[in-house]
């Protein structure tokens, strides 16, 4: 009952926790499968635990503070925005119901299902969201937002955070009522409706947040609005997810329960996987050892997968000094480096050579 990933899509793995499925690239006798072997594609009514590593400590659990791959999938289980993308990048409703977009693409008008909710029972509404982005951009915020650019394609989001002349009132999103919100952009933005599924734009609990500054840090103190709620947060040891009863979806939650893990060694991660105390090893948010990746592919009862994901990994020099100061140098380093090497002797995950930020293109 195991699944395996070595370099695979995040949002796989997001889905994979809001609602389970039966997916080819996951392998057989998963978890999300009936544990009646004789019916391996129906989901069982009995309980059902999802198993994985996120490697370590999610450094924020709030969406306005948060950075990292840890932090992102912990809050895409317990959190959802307006809209949520599926594994193959298509745009569903997620808070929202529905949504118009205006002629000339600069404004969209999101309608809130009635049956929106907060873990604690709160109804989530159209000021929810407008405050939550406003203090993503407030520049007065305790600590600065660092994703705070990805809503300047708010109308005025831009001069508002970094002090450029723009009140807050002057940010395009205004809450109509509880249930319509209205969004001016700078500029038509086709790609926004998939923005607000990122967690930067997730709704914050107003008065939690307000009341316990240090609300993001202790599952006791967490609102959530997603799929899932925290029960339990040891830290550096583990965190422990169960159903959210008031999301409007709980129907389609089939886990009963998902333990992340949180476990630096590569070694021990496969080795929990091996004696069935992990669903999952490997990335996106795990590691296999390296050494094994090539006697795991020989083998054809190992249940490794490979799949591609849209990411570009590169090293980055300090340009300020010598020798990397001198872009002749820069120049002659890029040609030594055998990168088809590198995926073939070292990294071991039939990796891409990558010779510029955008596939096919080569560069510095």
């Amino acid at each position: 009952m195991h699944f395996r990933l070595r370099v695979g899509s995040l949002w796989l793995l997001i889905a994979l926790l809001i609602t389970c499925v039966s997916t080819a690239c996951c392998g057989v006798n998963a978890k999300c499968q009936s544990q009646d072997n004789n019916k391996p594609n129906q989901i069982a009514d009995q309980q059902q635990q999802f198993r994985l590593n996120i490697f370590a400590e999610p450094p924020s659990l709030d969406p306005a503070a948060a950075q990292d791959q840890n932090s992102f999938t912990v809050i895409h289980a317990i959190g959802e925005g307006l809209t949520r993308v599926d594994q193959d990048g298509n745009v569903l409703p997620g808070t929202a119901e529905s949504w118009e977009v205006s002629e000339d693409g600069k404004m969209v008008t999101f309608k809130l299902r009635a049956d929106a909710k907060w873990s604690n029972g709160d109804p989530v509404t159209a000021n929810d969201y407008e405050y939550s982005w406003k203090r993503v951009l407030n520049p007065n915020l305790e600590m600065p937002s660092p994703y705070a650019y990805q809503l300047y394609y708010l109308a005025n989001a831009e001069r508002y955070n970094t002090n450029q002349g723009a009140d807050v009132s002057d940010v395009g999103v205004r809450a109509e009522d509880d249930r319509t919100l209205i969004v001016k952009l700078e500029n038509p933005t086709p790609y926004f409706l998939k923005l607000t599924a990122f967690f930067t734009y997730f709704p914050v609990h107003k008065s939690t947040v307000e009341a316990h500054p240090d609300w993001a840090t202790e599952a006791k103190s967490i609102v959530s609005n997603g799929p899932f709620k925290m029960s339990e947060w040891r830290h550096s040891e583990s965190i422990t997810l169960v159903p959210n009863d008031s999301y409007h979806s709980r129907a389609d939650i089939r886990f009963s329960q998902v333990r992340l893990m949180m476990i630096e060694d590569a070694s021990t991660e496969l080795n929990l996987y091996e004696t069935d105390q992990l669903d999952w090893a490997g990335r996106p948010l795990g590691e296999i050892p390296l050494d094994l990746i090539p006697q795991l592919k020989a083998d054809e009862t190992a249940n490794l997968h490979i799949k591609p994901i849209a990411s570009s990994y590169y090293y980055v020099f300090n340009t300020t000094e010598l020798p990397a100061k001198n872009v002749e140098f820069r120049k002659a380093l890029s040609m030594a480096i055998d990168r088809q090497a590198l995926v073939d002797k070292i990294t071991l995950g039939d990796q891409v050579p990558a010779y510029g930020f955008v596939a096919g293109v080569r560069g510095l």
